[in-house]
């Protein structure tokens, strides 16, 4: 070969070796990465919305949080990343006691966030990242998926240490620019439903013990975002998990039981959601077995979670009740379980306040046999927002019942007047049986008339009777309150 050949060879080596070097470099040059950018997210350590809430400051507690990041891809939300935020880095808002924050990094890429709080679950949050890889995965199959497990009663001793702080969860409004999300205050909502039980005064029935009967042992820690009411800021259903794990079936044990004293039973009984009783079979349903003393014996009674329960009319049940539901609407009806105008489901953030209303015989000797028998024998009231103290009754912070005097004075010859009002829109007045036969009410204008009733027995000086005014929407109970009556 000649040596200009050598040369052209050489030439073309060197050209090609130079090219291989440049396409060498520009592999290893990498893109700028996102700038990080400081944030600070805000929330209460728990939203209070007056209707259906619950409000004791234990309940309240936020100890862990949890940020998702899930980003807008189109018409979805997909999960991108997520912060466990250290209990020491919440701090207290200067001014408002309820409201906390806490600051993250995060990169700011441009892109669009639904940001998501979950509290108090950090070990079912890690669980179910760890059980594999979530990258895009869609938010509401996300969420769906944290759940919370119980198998026994929820333990309400702070001083105990396997207190657990009930699971929160929300999520800010639409979806934000990191630089946008900065400053958003997220509102948290508890994953459980209170239940509250006492006993009228007046009431010949002293409750010592409270069952409860074929409770899931399971709950979903975020709601379902379709069961949610934006204009009345409440949850209108409950969001329940593929199993709801539920214990006692059929009422074969007993082992959600409670020791009560002083006829009342307040911040101790915390549930997992459930449908509401009329949608299953009626030996399945949840439903609290009350244990008390009636004319100096133990005796047991079933409460479903009705609105009104009442003495049936004609307690003759057919041979198959036992697997037949409830019907829906009606007092009395039949003499059927829990004949009250509405049936609720347990919903998460809900207060549920039972009252027992009345005794007229004996119950059932054991837990377990109450538990599958018609309660025949006892009256109950379920209410299931606040009541703010013993006159002023609230309703989503709008709506009030006002009575004046709760507790009349009347003789042989004296009737007593009370007085009530209420801006609730087109109220219906109910008055409930009085206790006793030597009283008798009637609702004349905005004033209920208590008189001495003529045909009965005269009662000894001090006696004392009871009834329940009712604000009514239509048939379903809204709030009630008990007048107290003393024959004087």
């Amino acid at each position: 070969m000649s040596r200009i050949s050598y040369y052209m060879l050489f030439c073309i080596l060197l050209f090609l070796g130079v090219n291989t070097g440049c396409v060498q470099e520009e592999e290893l040059v990498k893109p700028e990465p996102p700038p990080k950018e400081t944030i600070t997210l805000y929330f209460r350590d728990a939203s209070r919305p007056a209707t259906r809430a619950l409000n004791d400051s234990l309940e309240s507690i936020v100890k862990t949080v949890d940020l998702l990041a899930f980003k807008r891809s189109y018409t979805q939300l997909e999960f991108d990343y997520y912060i466990p935020v250290k209990e020491s880095d919440i701090r207290s808002v200067s001014g408002d006691y309820t409201k906390k924050e806490f600051t993250v990094t995060v990169e700011n890429n441009n892109n669009y966030y639904r940001y998501v709080l979950v509290a108090n679950a950090r070990n079912e949050v890690a669980a179910y990242i760890a059980s594999g890889s979530h990258a895009r995965e869609l938010k509401d199959n996300f969420l769906a998926n944290i759940i919370s497990e119980n198998t026994g009663l929820w333990n309400t001793n702070i001083a105990d240490a396997q207190y657990r702080y009930i699971p929160m969860c929300g999520e800010s409004n639409g979806e934000k620019t990191v630089a946008q999300m900065d400053g958003t205050e997220i509102k948290l909502y508890r994953s459980l439903a209170r239940v509250d039980v006492k006993v009228d005064a007046g009431v010949p029935f002293t409750l010592q013990e409270i069952y409860v009967y074929n409770r899931p042992s399971r709950g979903r820690i975020a709601p379902d975002p379709a069961i949610w009411d934006a204009i009345q800021n409440r949850f209108i259903a409950p969001s329940l998990p593929d199993n709801l794990g539920i214990q006692d079936p059929g009422g074969q044990t007993a082992t959600a039981h409670y020791t009560v004293s002083n006829n009342s039973f307040a911040h101790e009984i915390y549930l997992y959601e459930t449908k509401e009783q009329n949608t299953q079979h009626f030996v399945d349903a949840t439903c609290l077995v009350l244990g008390g003393t009636y004319n100096g014996d133990m005796n047991y009674y079933r409460v479903d979670f009705s609105e009104i329960q009442n003495f049936p009319s004609d307690p003759t049940l057919p041979s198959d009740w036992w697997d037949k539901a409830p019907p829906a609407s009606g007092e009395g009806e039949g003499g059927m379980v829990g004949a009250g105008d509405v049936y609720h489901p347990l919903i998460r953030n809900h207060h549920y306040e039972l009252s027992i209303t009345g005794v007229k015989g004996k119950g059932y000797t054991t837990p377990k046999e109450a538990s599958k028998s018609i309660n025949t024998q006892l009256t109950s009231e379920l209410l299931t927002w606040d009541n703010q103290n013993q006159n002023v009754i609230i309703d989503n912070s709008a709506y009030t019942l006002t009575v004046t005097p709760t507790i009349v004075a009347i003789s042989q010859n004296q009737p007593g007047t009370i007085s009530f009002s209420t801006n609730y829109p087109s109220p219906n007045w109910k008055l409930s049986e009085p206790s006793v036969d030597w009283l008798d009410c009637s609702i004349q204008g905005n004033q209920i008339i208590v008189k001495y009733n003529a045909s009965a027995a005269l009662p000894p000086k001090g006696s004392e009777g009871y009834f329940r005014l009712r604000l009514m929407n239509g048939t379903a109970l809204k709030v009630s309150q008990q007048i107290k009556v003393v024959f004087n």
